[in-house]
């Protein structure tokens, strides 16, 4: 049986009515990923939140519930129809009213259906700019590193990799910092 977009959407909607009081009483806040990959659909069901649009959608369908908000997923965002762009958008469209809860520092090359995960600093937008406009738009949560790119002798966690992606972060958060 396939779901058309506008019954996930109702469900989606369902589903924060029965869940954002009970997070807020509890104090809780719940932070939505994208879909990954962003397309239309997966085996006949439509997927929600495949662009910057979908995710100010989900934000305002929250009623502003302080327990609705994002993990932005940057490379997930970046798969998205208009790449680097999409990033930024969802960055305005999310980060002023304080709804990026964390952030997923992940790069990949390309969109949605030709993209490759890639290390931090070979994708498609700019880390350091991306910093910037977080720090630009308030944004006072944390950074993750995500999934990273296989590499030849590395442990199945990807202990190489993930060193290059936190060292990168480290490098990127200091410079920054220098800036100011």
């Amino acid at each position: 049986e396939t779901a058309s977009l506008a019954e996930m959407r109702v469900n989606y909607g369902r589903f924060l009515d029965a869940v954002l009081p009970a997070a807020e009483a509890a104090g809780v806040r719940l932070a939505l990923h994208p879909d990954d990959p962003p397309v239309p659909a997966i085996g006949g069901v439509a997927r929600l939140f495949t662009s910057p649009e979908d995710l100010a959608w989900a934000m305002e369908r929250s009623n502003g519930s302080p327990a609705w908000g994002m993990d932005l997923c940057l490379g997930t965002v970046s798969e998205m129809v208009g790449g680097p762009d999409a990033v930024h958008r969802a960055i305005d469209l999310l980060g002023p009213s304080g709804r990026i809860f964390y952030v997923h520092l992940r790069q990949v090359q390309g969109t949605v259906p030709r993209f490759a995960e890639c290390f931090i600093g070979e994708g498609s937008y700019s880390p350091a700019a991306v910093i910037r406009q977080l720090i630009a738009v308030g944004f006072d949560g944390f950074l993750l590193d995500d999934h990273v790119p296989h590499m030849s002798g590395d442990t199945p966690y990807g202990h190489r990799a993930r060193a290059h992606a936190i060292g990168y972060m480290q490098g990127l958060l200091a410079a920054i910092e220098g800036e100011g």
